[in-house]
């Protein structure tokens, strides 16, 4: 008792009896009441351990290794200062020479946090089991336009994605709702549901980062700008393959219960798809668009996440879109190039290509594993007849209860299935189907068909010459008398972009089209729509109630207007503008003279476009 008195005279001296508290209280303690660890990080850390509360050993584990981190940020941050047995936090903090140290830090503890609520919540339970999907069942209405879906590997659960950009996770196959996200600005490509359904990944616009999810609540599990997409999952593992905003993007291996990150150790710097080997659930196929490698994962006998590189193989064409379809139960990849269809054998080593740019194929989604859905359009007008392929025996069939208003086929990759998506959306896994006809007879007529199309196009136009008439060459016959009803008053607007500032492309990057909306205000004259672009883009039309005599799409990859029904929609050719004083405007104007006599009343045009508005003229 003399000793403690007389420690407290001593102590007093110097500031007060209250300094006396430090000799109980340890560096690290003190620093960190100086600065404190942020109130959404601590409180990110209780939801982690309310996780685990059935784990006593895992929540005691991250306890550990949470406290210990704590340590190291408080000792990182004051290295190059001494801290005093008797410094109290105030003291501590005036002596720190560099407090961005501890948001460095903080970031680096709110990633671990975020990181060990990702493991913890990959490994449970599906929340709706995995079953076979009805051969069709529609989907009820969720308010707006369904435009994409996200599904996952292991569960009945799927995102849709609405021209709207709303987020809403539902059961399937009865579409009830299970939560709506408040994302913001995200990214169209890339977003992910883990295999169980449990968490989705959502990359941020312009590669600002990522957020994590959780299905059920909607919550926000973590938010990252280190990492801009998510690869893969590794939920036995506990590990996550994501690409980083470092220079070329490069991918790495995350260990989610330790933090710590590698370099992934495959020739594809910057993958963009994987798919789950059957019967191996630690190995994947990683792939982007001009490789694939097929990559074991691992915990060694210290615990620690490795990636083992079992094979690799170069594509013989570009993946352009979507993630490849696995099929032949692991031993093929089906995948779409452009406007066709690709496989790669992965025992043999055999490639090869379908041309079903020929049959003017689309939306190309897995029935099963030997069968590919997709939508052929006919030759010079805006209707479409759904095609199973056979990619083993080489034929094509039809869809017999196809009809023209049931929207685009969507593929549900990383399962079987398919969404169509038209005035309402409905899903399905199989479609009765007419004879089989060999598929390279139905691309050799279908090239048949277009050259004499071209025939017949070329004598109209030399017989238009002979007679004095326009040089140009005409529009195909179908689709000049579809725009011959449109009326001499309609107004011609042109709206043009380069790219949209939502869509994916750019050097070895998979292209995938990005939403431009498009407000249509209303007034007493109909319009003609003229929708330019090179790069893919969703046009998305909100219509005021002006009358659309039709619209005109042209661009160098294929694009789409979605939010219309009831109006003429027809490619017109390739040619893209988006400005006024350019030789690409003039093609333009003439290729949409070949489909409209009417004169252009305006022009918009942008390099990276988001958002028009058609005012009355």
């Amino acid at each position: 008792m003399v000793r403690w008195i007389a420690a407290c005279l001593a102590v007093g001296l110097l500031g007060g009896c209250d300094r006396l508290a430090t000799l109980w209280t340890s560096p690290a303690e003190r620093i960190e009441l100086a600065f404190p660890v942020p109130d959404e990080v601590s409180l990110s850390f209780k939801r982690l351990l309310e996780a685990s509360a059935s784990d006593d050993l895992g929540a005691r584990a991250a306890e550990r290794q949470y406290e210990k981190l704590r340590q190291v940020r408080a000792l990182t941050c004051t290295a190059s200062m001494s801290v005093g047995r008797f410094d109290t936090s105030t003291e501590i903090k005036s002596k720190v020479a560099d407090p961005k140290c501890f948001g460095e830090q903080n970031e680096l503890l709110a990633e671990w946090v975020g990181l060990r609520r990702v493991a913890a919540s990959m490994k449970l339970p599906p929340i709706v089991p995995l079953e076979q999907l009805p051969p069709t069942r529609a989907l009820p209405s969720v308010g707006e336009t369904t435009v994409g879906i996200t599904t996952s590997a292991a569960s009945n659960v799927a995102v849709l994605t609405s021209a709207q950009q709303k987020l809403t996770a539902i059961r399937l196959p009865d579409g009830q709702p299970i939560q709506t996200f408040s994302a913001g600005d995200y990214a169209h490509t890339g977003l992910e549901l883990s295999p169980n359904g449990r968490i989705f990944a959502i990359p941020h616009g312009y590669n600002r980062g990522m957020s994590f999810f959780d299905v059920e609540s909607g919550a926000k599990i973590w938010t990252s700008s280190k990492y801009l997409r998510l690869i893969t999952w590794l939920p036995e593992l506990e590990g996550l393959v994501m690409t980083r905003s470092a220079q070329g993007q490069e991918a790495v291996l995350i260990d989610a219960l330790t933090g710590k990150s590698a370099p992934y150790p495959i020739a594809e710097k910057r993958p963009t798809w994987s798919a789950i080997v059957p019967g191996a659930p630690h190995k994947r196929l990683i792939g982007g668009s001009s490789s694939v490698s097929i990559v074991d994962h691992e915990r060694d006998g210290n615990g620690v996440l490795l990636a083992v590189p079992a094979d690799h193989r170069r594509l013989a064409k570009p993946v352009t879109s979507s993630a490849p379809m696995l099929m032949n139960n692991g031993r093929t990849i089906v995948y779409v190039t452009m406007t066709s269809l690709a496989w790669a054998d992965l025992e043999t080593g055999d490639q090869g290509y379908w041309d079903t740019a020929a049959l003017r194929g689309n939306g190309y989604a897995k029935l099963d594993e030997t069968h590919v859905y997709f939508a052929a359009s006919e030759l010079g007008a805006f209707r479409q007849q759904g095609k199973v392929l056979d990619i083993n025996q080489a034929t094509i069939a039809s869809d017999l209860k196809f009809q023209h208003n049931d929207g685009l086929i969507l593929p549900m990759t990383p399962r079987s299935g398919f969404m169509r998506r038209g005035e309402s959306a409905l899903i399905g896994s199989a479609v009765e189907t007419g004879p089989p006809e060999d598929l390279q007879k139905a691309i050799a007529s279908a090239q048949l068909e277009t050259q004499l199309a071209k025939l017949r196009a070329a004598a109209q136009a030399q017989e238009r010459q002979i007679n004095g008439l326009q040089t140009a060459m005409p529009a195909p016959p179908v689709a000049q008398a579809l725009l011959d009803q449109v009326p001499a008053n309609a107004e011609v607007a042109v709206l043009g972009v380069y790219e949209s500032k939502a869509g994916s492309h750019g050097l070895g990057r998979t292209r995938s089209a990005g939403f431009v909306r498009v407000t249509v205000t209303p007034a007493s004259k109909p319009l003609v729509l003229v929708l330019t672009s090179y790069e893919p883009v969703r046009w998305i039309i909100n219509n005021s109630g002006r009358k659309i005599s039709a619209i005109l799409i042209s661009g160098y990859y294929d694009s789409s207007a979605l939010g219309i029904t009831n109006v003429p929609v027809l490619k017109i050719g390739s040619s893209y503008a988006y400005k006024m004083d350019s030789p690409e405007y003039t093609r333009l104007k003439s290729d949409i003279a070949r489909y409209v006599s009417n004169p252009v009343r305006s022009f918009q045009g942008t390099y990276s476009g988001q958002e028009f508005s058609v005012p009355s003229f």
